[in-house]
């Protein structure tokens, strides 16, 4: 809460706590009665964000595959106006040690190296 202004979580029909304990949190949640699948849940967030005045906005997802303590260093270049988006890294840490599975990191792997390809940007 030092880095950001307003935290919402967009539950999109978990079977766990998740709603339960963001509402303990005191944080705004947003529960889709079905489930709107992976494009959907950021499109709800990011309109709910846009709707409360966000300049910036942070998506993170719940796997933890993404850590949060780089947010800061993250979002500096568009504080800066040097540009409009980032987009993080699941690279960055030690991603079996938080439990992305071999295969789908040699994949995620993969279709990076065969997107930046196709774009021009190896």
């Amino acid at each position: 809460m030092d880095v950001v202004d307003k935290v919402i979580l967009t539950d999109d029909v978990s079977y766990d706590d998740t709603v339960e304990i963001a509402r303990q949190l005191g944080l705004k949640t947003i529960v889709h009665v079905q489930n709107k699948g992976y494009g959907g849940n950021q499109k709800t967030s990011y309109l709910a964000a846009l709707k409360e005045g966000a300049d910036i906005v942070v998506m993170l997802h719940p796997d933890n595959q993404y850590d949060a303590t780089r947010i800061p260093a993250l979002i500096e270049p568009i504080q800066q106006d040097k540009y409009d988006m980032m987009i993080g890294s699941r690279f960055w840490v030690k991603i079996r040690l938080r439990g992305m599975p071999l295969y789908k990191y040699i994949g995620n792997r993969f279709l990076t190296w065969l997107e930046n390809l196709v774009l021009g940007k190896t």
